[in-house]
């Protein structure tokens, strides 16, 4: 049973907000899937560059799957004890940052997505947004009526 001094509310989250939030984080979950298959899922440590969230990976089956097709970025942050938090969902095609591209995002970079996974990760993934979605769920405090309890 829920405290009686607490209200939960689900909030929808508009497009800058989501982005704002996008940047709090730094891990986030990669979803993209072939014709008939259940999506493949994977976690990534990444940064918001230019609006785009981007992090880096070997150069292997994942990443051929990533490059040129849709695929989902899930973000979240949550307060298990007051149940509550917010997600954003970015989704959008994967495309790799080249080298001679004007990005900010190069090796040793202050905006490098610096991977926690061990072994070469010499490819730099972005996902531009096609869209950005996000919902939080608030929790509102019912003031006290100022009298106390002993």
């Amino acid at each position: 049973m829920e405290p009686i001094t607490e209200q939960r509310e689900l909030v929808e989250l508009d497009h800058d907000e989501c982005l704002r939030l996008l940047g709090l984080e730094s891990v986030g979950r990669v979803a993209v899937a072939r014709a008939g298959e259940a999506p493949e899922v994977v976690p990534v440590n990444y940064v918001v560059s230019e609006d785009h969230p981007i992090f880096r990976s070997h150069d292997g089956e994942f990443l051929q799957r990533l490059l040129g097709s849709q695929v989902s970025l899930q973000v979240d942050r949550f307060d298990w004890f007051h149940r509550i938090g917010w997600s954003v969902l970015v989704c959008g095609v994967a495309d790799l940052v080249e080298p001679d591209e004007t990005d900010p995002t190069q090796v040793g970079d202050p905006l490098d997505p610096d991977p926690w996974v061990p072994g070469a990760q010499p490819c730099i993934v972005r996902v531009r947004i096609d869209q950005i979605t996000g919902r939080r769920i608030e929790l509102h405090q019912v003031p006290l009526d100022g009298r106390g309890y002993l």
